[in-house]
């Protein structure tokens, strides 16, 4: 395919998808289009549209989700990562071509990834509804040694407070459900087991779990 009069100019939809990408670790269109083009019913044919001018310049790399319906994830490629390095004028953003796992030729996503769209789900659609998000990978680059990482931060500025969100999908027992609890319990007395610089002008006052509705235990 023929891209030598395709070109990528900073401030348009598709060069910020890919910090939106480097931001999550991976995208769907559906998710992307929420971040990008809020409240707009087409906003997953736009993010299409990007994703599509991403390809071709071989800035991300898609990849098959399994199940049926699932979708595909776009990652950044090593070219991707280096345009953006390039942008900011120093090492912050990485490829995610390791994302995963290929065995015998055939591709798989990490076990946490219905965990992972379950939270980037949430944390889109409040960002489409005007809420500032931090999704836990951001949050594990930018405070690595954080003792706990949410699985994602949520930021209403206007109002100055933040929510800790945490994201179940699977039964947890002993030590994990201890450590679950106790995360949002002190999330929602104000005084939360991490507390990130990002937010310090909107402090974390409340917990905020999402459940999977068909999700039984």
């Amino acid at each position: 395919m023929n891209t030598r009069n395709l070109r990528l100019d900073q401030g348009e939809h598709a060069a910020r998808a890919l910090v939106h990408l480097s931001r999550f670790g991976w995208l769907r269109a559906t998710e992307l289009g929420r971040l990008l083009h809020p409240g707009q019913s087409h906003s997953r044919k736009y993010a299409e549209a990007h994703l599509r001018k991403l390809s071709q310049l071989q800035l991300v790399i898609a990849r098959q989700l399994p199940g049926a319906g699932a979708g595909r994830a776009y990652v950044l490629s090593s070219r991707g990562a280096s345009l953006l390095n390039d942008w900011r004028g120093e090492i912050a953003y990485t490829t995610g071509k390791d994302w995963g796992s290929m065995v015998g030729g055939v591709w798989s996503p990490p076990a946490s990834w219905r965990h992972d769209l379950i939270a980037t789900g949430v944390l889109s659609f409040l960002s489409e509804h005007g809420f500032d998000v931090y999704p836990e990978s951001y949050l594990r680059r930018i405070e690595p040694d954080a003792s706990k990482h949410p699985d994602g931060l949520i930021a209403n500025r206007q109002k100055g407070f933040s929510m800790w969100l945490e994201v179940e999908n699977a039964r947890k027992s002993g030590r994990n459900i201890d450590r679950l609890v106790v995360a949002l319990a002190k999330a929602s007395r104000a005084t939360p087991v991490t507390a990130f610089d990002i937010v310090q002008d909107a402090p974390v006052k409340f917990g905020l779990v999402a459940i999977n509705a068909d999700a039984r235990d």
